[in-house]
């Protein structure tokens, strides 16, 4: 799956393709030449969220909750797939944004937040 140009910013974390077995983690420095077919996303999994990105994470009976101080992500328990991971504000919006990977994360963290959600390690 690759990912569109128009998606990433500065600092999004994502697979680099060095060769069709061999991939790594890498950020989208300011400059550095982008090519479409040589970066795949990350997934959202709660260890990225947890070793990586900072976040703690709760187990809160039916639905995982993921934590950086006032941003919060759930995941929904299910026996069956995958559940996205989902940012839901506290109020009476009846909103919510689905997120399946780090780079669409981390971009709108920044526009929540003001400030980047770095990858760590």
């Amino acid at each position: 799956m690759a990912i569109e140009l128009y998606e990433l910013r500065v600092g999004n974390a994502v697979y680099c393709l060095i060769s069709r077995n061999r991939k790594v983690i890498t950020s989208i420095v300011k400059g550095g030449q982008i090519d479409n077919n040589q970066y795949e996303p990350i997934p959202i999994t709660k260890e990225n969220l947890r070793d990586n990105l900072g976040f703690s994470i709760i187990d809160m009976g039916d639905f995982w909750q993921c934590e950086k101080e006032d941003f919060i992500l759930i995941q929904v328990k299910l026996s069956f797939g995958t559940m996205p991971y989902m940012f839901v504000l506290k109020s009476s919006i009846k909103e919510s944004v689905n997120f399946y990977h780090v780079h669409h994360l981390q971009n709108t963290y920044l526009d929540l937040k003001g400030e980047l959600l770095l990858w760590q390690k």
